[in-house]
This record gives C-alpha cells, structure tokens and sequence, in this order.
C-alpha cells in the first residue's frame, strides 16, 4: 500500500506570504497524516518565498516548487509536479486563500479509495467579505456534462478547492493541467477533461463540508494582509468543533431566509429580487465605465 495517502496542491504567486501559514496550516492539521504538501510557485517574491522557507523547516511533508511566472497561472508546474513528483493515492486541492477543515482530505479519501471513485467533489461553507455564511453550491453525483461548465448557473459547482481526483485518473488523462485559453476559467478547463476523455468516470458529491471557501469578491479583492486577518480569525475555529458547528448552523438559517424569499417572490436571480436587477447594473456600468477613465 501506498505510503502517502494524498498529495495536496496549493498554487501561489507573489505577495501571497501573509496567507499561506493558515491555508497551508489547516492542511498540517489533517486528521490523515501520511500526505505531501506541494506548494506550486508561480513566480513568488522574496517575502513569499522566505514564508515558504519558513513553513519547510516546521515540517518535512512541504515541497517548494519554485517556478517564474508561467502563462496564465502556472498550469504547466502544476502538471509537471502531478506526472513527475506526486506520490499519493489522491490530489487534493486548495487556494492559498481557503481553509481546510481537519477532516477534508479523510472525507475525499474514503469517497475516491475506499468507495472506489475517480473524482469527487466536496462542499464548503462560503464565506463573504462581511461575514455572512452559506454553503456553497453542490453537484449532483452521477454523470455529468461537462461542457455546460462554461455556464454561470452551473460551473459554481465546481470550485476549485473542494474538487478531488485519484493521481492515476489524472495521469490517464491525456493532457492533464496546461495553458488555458484566456476565455476560460482554469480549473474548469481542467475538469472537463475527467468527462471529455474517460466516458468511464462517474462523479461522486457529498453533503459534507470540509472546506472554508473565501470569496474573492470582485477584482482585485482584499489585499493578502486583509485576507490573513480574516484566516486568522477562522483558523483558530478549525480545532474547535462547537464553532464549526455554529458556523454550520449559521450556513442553514441563511438557506431558510432564501427558501422564504422564493416563496415570496419565485423568480431570483443570484439571490436578488428581480426588482434590483436594473440597479445592479447600473451600478456596474458605471464601475466600468469610471475604470476606463
């Protein structure tokens, strides 16, 4: 049997040290211990790397792949690492912004290994800008078409942190990670591969969330010392399951206010009422239209 269990992936670019003691920690604290940590470099700072440096020393499972700026965002490294270095049973994913709970990667595991699947997808608890707590979007087991996931209604389904895959399904594959074209979005690009080119693969969700997601609002978002006060808030929860479970239920009483908005008013869109719609654009014409200035 295999020695390493899980190869996690955590790309990372310049500027980024200040949150990558809190994702890479919640990775540390996994109720699995037999993982490797691979952290993907594209194109860090000195003060990035040095962090990175840092979190080696603390701990022998941490491997630095320090890349220049690639194309896009270094997809070509990430393959490179999977075909070339990875050792574990499954990959694992996660932004440098999201937090792991301490179950993620056994939930992933027993699914992928233990229920005989290739590619599973999780669920996390989405957290905003403002503090307000949902769950994120969850598939549907089963097959699935992957080139609907172009769309807006349904490619947030497959975020990037929750997704899950067995390291000989990916290098079945015949591309794996590469160069994405600018229209799409690069972890989509990737998973349609799973269906494109393995008619035999069959998706597999749970109801479980494992998973902090952070949403990065719109561009460019908090900056990444903001974003480490806000890790740094939620990483002292990971280890205390009364918190986990009152930010769980925080996650419901929000799906309830929304299932009685729909029974108020049937049609929403991103969860507005039809009545804002004109004003939210308005509002994004003119952020548009003052950038250009």
């Amino acid at each position: 049997m295999n020695d390493v269990k899980a190869t996690i992936l955590i790309p990372t670019t310049k500027g980024r040290g200040p949150v990558l003691p809190y994702s890479v920690g919640s990775v540390l604290n996994q109720t699995v211990k037999e993982i490797e940590i691979f952290i993907i470099g594209d194109g860090v700072d000195d003060s990035t790397r040095k962090v990175i440096h840092d979190l080696q020393k603390k701990d022998t499972r941490i491997t630095f792949f320090d890349h220049p700026k690639g194309p896009r965002r270094g997809e070509i490294y990430r393959h490179d690492a999977l075909m070339n270095h990875a050792k574990g049973e499954i990959v694992c994913y996660l932004l440098d912004r999201d937090l792991y709970l301490s179950n993620h990667v056994e939930t992933a595991f027993e699914y992928l290994i233990n229920k005989n699947h290739s590619f599973y997808v999780g669920r996390g608890l989405n957290l905003d800008e403002q503090g307000k707590v949902i769950f994120c979007r969850r598939m549907v087991s089963g097959k699935y078409d992957f080139k609907k996931l172009q769309d807006e209604s349904v490619r947030g389904f497959f975020l990037f942190s929750p997704v899950s895959h067995t390291l000989e399904s990916y290098r079945n594959l015949p591309f794996g990670w590469r160069t994405t074209p600018s229209k799409y979005r690069t972890d989509i690009y990737m998973w349609e591969q799973f269906i494109s080119y393995d008619k035999k693969i069959e998706m597999i969700a749970s109801h479980d969330s494992t998973i902090l997601y952070f949403k990065r609002g719109n561009h460019p978002g908090l900056s990444a010392h903001q974003r480490a006060k806000e890790l740094a808030a939620y990483f002292n929860c990971l280890s205390d399951q009364k918190k986990i479970n009152d930010l769980t239920n925080k996650a419901f009483v929000n799906l309830i206010i929304e299932y009685e908005k729909l029974l108020v008013e049937p049609i929403l869109i991103k969860g507005q009422s039809v009545s804002t719609v004109p004003i939210r654009i308005l509002k994004k014409f003119k952020e548009k239209l003052f950038k250009k200035w």
